[in-house]
């Protein structure tokens, strides 16, 4: 997990407490858990991943109950928040995102689809690497009728894959940082082959 995921978690977390007025009072942690689980089906399943958490110590429900519960749910697991992979935090991100607003449907079908963390990745990562015209080059070379020029974000999953790689491979070299001049792009064609195959 980067700084500013660490960051990002801790931010959402509070909205989630926020949103759902969980509370400590006089040094008890306040939580109409009858209420809570009738939110929504995801509300239900933190609340009763929590309470289950808690009984096996023989306590009430704490903070960090409610908080492990959507670990659980995201890594199948009870994990640190640190050690979450990418995708399980991503799946995290969208049940928190739920039981901040239950109705938002982009949450829901990242939830439900885990290659959309993946491919907002992906695309980031390759919007970083190199100008936008050089990208579109590629694409035209490699995807043929998989690539509807400018818009190399809507390609298949696993040609970004291939994407991601061959812009790794061919800006390894460049000696400026991408986007300083334009004369730091190396000619289309050289390193040509370094994605001959699929290297996922």
């Amino acid at each position: 997990m980067t700084r500013a995921q660490e960051k990002f978690y801790w931010r959402l977390w509070g909205q989630v407490v926020h949103a759902n007025d969980w509370r400590l009072v006089k040094g008890r942690w306040q939580c109409d858990f009858a209420a809570q689980r009738k939110l929504s089906t995801h509300h239900d399943h933190v609340c009763s991943l929590a309470r289950a958490r808690a009984e096996q110590q023989h306590r009430a429900p704490t903070a960090d109950d409610l908080r492990h519960a959507g670990h659980i749910i995201a890594a199948g697991r009870d994990v640190s928040h640190p050690d979450l992979t990418a995708p399980q935090f991503d799946k995290l991100v969208a049940l928190w995102k739920l039981l901040i607003e239950p109705t938002d449907l982009d949450a829901a079908l990242a939830l439900s689809d885990p290659d959309i963390g993946a491919r907002k990745r992906l695309v980031w990562r390759i919007g970083k690497a190199a100008p936008h015209a050089y990208i579109d080059r590629i694409c035209r070379d490699r995807f043929g009728d998989d690539y509807s020029a400018p818009f190399w974000e809507d390609l298949p999953i696993n040609c970004l894959k291939i994407l991601a790689h061959t812009l790794r491979e061919r800006t390894r070299d460049w000696q400026q940082p991408v986007g300083v001049q334009a004369s730091a792009c190396p000619p289309v064609g050289v390193q040509a082959s370094a994605c001959a195959e699929d290297p996922y």
